[in-house]
């Protein structure tokens, strides 16, 4: 009798075993799935922001020429229903773009003061650089870099008001 017993033992641990081992293999496969696709929705989420940057320009700069052309406007934010959620004061060029200083505080607060947003991304703060890039036709531009960790970033352009979005 002890053997058989011993036997039911034995077995009943290896099934044990093997529904363990199925289950930890289960949930690496989920995590390894997971933690692949974060860096698309980050790249995804940005890549929308950087075409809200590039709109909320274009409001500012329509809005500075419907004022007459100031020297500052107040930038109206408004929600999905179409009632205003907030104004924000925002300094103007000659050309109707956002005003910015050559440091990476003045992009961060670009970023706050176009989308009416920390400069944050699901969470996570995005790193916002200012910079001379060398555009297509050998000419430096100032841009304000945002990026996440996951290497996408995207270019505003201060000279233009125009966003480009590089994975």
């Amino acid at each position: 009798m002890k053997t058989a017993e011993r036997a039911l033992a034995s077995r009943r641990l290896f099934t044990n075993l093997v529904v363990l081992l199925v289950f930890i293999s289960m949930l690496g496969a989920l995590m390894v799935y997971f933690n692949n696709a974060e860096p698309e929705l980050k790249s995804s989420l940005l890549k929308q922001v950087s075409r809200r940057m590039q709109d909320s320009a274009a409001q500012a700069r329509w809005q500075w020429q419907a004022e007459g052309r100031p020297n500052a406007i107040m930038l109206v934010h408004y929600n999905q229903q179409g009632s205003e959620t907030d104004r924000r004061p925002l300094q103007v060029n000659r050309q109707g773009l956002a005003r910015v200083d050559s440091n990476d505080e003045a992009c961060e607060r670009l970023w706050s003061v176009l989308l009416n947003t920390p400069a944050r991304l699901d969470g996570f703060r995005v790193r916002s650089d200012f910079m001379q890039v060398t555009a297509q036709d050998k000419a430096t531009a100032p841009v304000c870099r945002y990026s996440i960790s996951g290497g996408s970033y995207f270019d505003y352009n201060i000279a233009t008001g125009t966003t480009t979005f590089r994975d």
